[in-house]
């Protein structure tokens, strides 16, 4: 199969990659934006660089016509679009950039993917759709309600989704992934920046409250996107992909401060305005159709994290 991953440089882009590679054509499109260090994507680029089948393109989703120059070139059977600018915070501070990059780039795709009639769309949203009424798990089939333009550029992309879906009959897939961790993370989220406080000795903030995550591996999430890509019983369905357990912010920072033998002070201030104190995922449905389930419990996790993290992290 011929497969399209847009962001294949990103975090959890470079894993579905590597999970998928060998048994199908990819090509990896990627812009290397700057949320974060472009070096660091570039490195995963030159990680894979020996696997056999994978080609790259420096391309921006939100360039039609460069976009669909490429698109009619390789002609995927398959597109993995998990090309994003992400954060929540960040998106408060320019929420045009988001309608940009995560939603119009969107449309491009699914426009493109109708235009050529390909087989299967897979579409990456997030666990922040759910909004901050989370008294249990999060179902697929719940309201959506977004509270920061992060959030509210991802439902509008699935919005755009299923209305293809419905006027041109394009088989599409929605994951929501709940917190993904790991080696190789951005360093603006929490565990990153937890860890390099904790270890330099510095004070790391705290939000007050019942605040918890749905702390995901980066790997099992890898391997249900792949999943939700090329299982039949995945087309025209949403998936949540998480841990299904809620890891209360007080037990990470313990589990930081185990695995770095390093004490945390902390600094307690309010949950910010667009975040949302829980995320926890019902994946009743991923398990019965998609044969998902994270294997990685956090504090093997957290440990493989902190490895990473003081072999290399720590110096960039």
């Amino acid at each position: 199969m011929k497969m399209m991953i847009t962001g294949g440089a990103g975090f959890v882009g470079s894993h579905v990659v590597k999970r998928l590679q060998g048994d199908h054509d990819i090509l990896i499109v990627d812009s290397l934006h700057p949320y974060y260090s472009p070096g660091w994507k570039q490195r995963r680029l030159n990680s894979m660089a020996g696997y056999k089948n994978i080609q790259w393109r420096k391309v921006d989703i939100c360039s039609q016509e460069a976009l669909e120059a490429l698109y009619a070139s390789f002609q995927p059977d398959c597109v993995i679009h998990l090309a994003a600018i992400p954060g929540v915070q960040p998106s408060l501070e320019d929420p045009a950039a988001y309608v940009d990059a995560d939603v119009k780039g969107t449309v491009n795709l699914l426009s493109l993917a109708a235009k050529y009639q390909t087989s299967r769309f897979v579409f990456a949203s997030s666990s922040s759709v759910y909004g901050t009424d989370v008294a249990g798990p999060s179902r697929e089939d719940e309201e959506l309600q977004p509270v920061s333009p992060y959030a509210a550029a991802k439902a509008a992309g699935e919005m755009f989704c299923r209305t293809y879906q419905r006027l041109y009959h394009l088989p599409i897939t929605i994951v929501r992934p709940f917190t993904v961790y790991g080696p190789e993370q951005r360093p603006d989220m929490a565990l990153w920046k937890f860890a390099m406080k904790i270890y330099h000795g510095e004070p790391i903030t705290v939000y007050k409250g019942r605040i918890g995550r749905d702390y995901t591996y980066v790997n099992d999430i890898a391997d249900g996107i792949a999943k939700a890509a090329l299982l039949p019983a995945a087309r025209n369905r949403t998936y949540n992909l998480g841990n299904g357990k809620v890891v209360p912010i007080q037990d990470l920072v313990l589990e930081i401060e185990n695995a770095l033998e390093r004490k945390a002070m902390i600094e307690w201030r309010d949950l910010p305005l667009g975040d949302v104190p829980m995320t926890w995922a019902d994946t009743t449905r991923a398990e019965q159709e998609l044969g998902f389930r994270a294997m990685v419990p956090i504090t093997e996790g957290i440990r493989r994290f902190a490895d990473w993290f003081l072999q290399e992290g720590v110096k960039r």
